[in-house]
This record gives C-alpha cells, structure tokens and sequence, in this order.
C-alpha cells in the first residue's frame, strides 16, 4: 500500500529546490554577463574586446538557459 501523498510532497521540494537553483544560475550568468560588459567601459581599455564579447554572450545563454529550466520547474507545481 503506498501512500502517494508523500511521494507528492517529495516531489514539489525536489521542484523547488531545482527550481531555486535555476534561479541562482541564472542570477550569477547574468551579474557575469554584466560585469564582463561594463569592465571595458569602466576601465577605459577597448570596447570591442572579442573574448570578452564572446563570454558575455555564453554567460548570457546560459542565463537564458536556466532561466527557462527555472520557469519549466515552476510549471511542474
């Protein structure tokens, strides 16, 4: 006899908790994805660092990746 309660339950802390993760990545990505933007600009050097660029688009999807998986796990509650 098993008590699907429980299982319930256990399965929305489990969302959450993912669901929280989701958020914090996606939060750190993009303060990343800023600060990588902002630094040339602050610091006077050349704007149109390639490298820096390139991370400030990579962290910037994957803000929108855990983003999505963030808004993916809400909608499983």
């Amino acid at each position: 006899m098993s008590n699907s309660h429980f299982d319930r339950l256990a399965g929305l802390r489990r969302n959450r908790r993912l669901r929280n993760i989701c958020a914090g990545v996606a939060g750190g990505c993009f303060m990343l994805a800023v600060i990588l933007w902002l630094d040339p600009m602050v610091s006077g050097s050349a704007p149109n660092d390639g490298w820096a660029l390139g991370f400030v688009a990579l962290f910037l999807i994957f803000a929108a990746a855990a983003l999505y998986f963030h808004m993916r796990f809400l909608t499983r509650e």
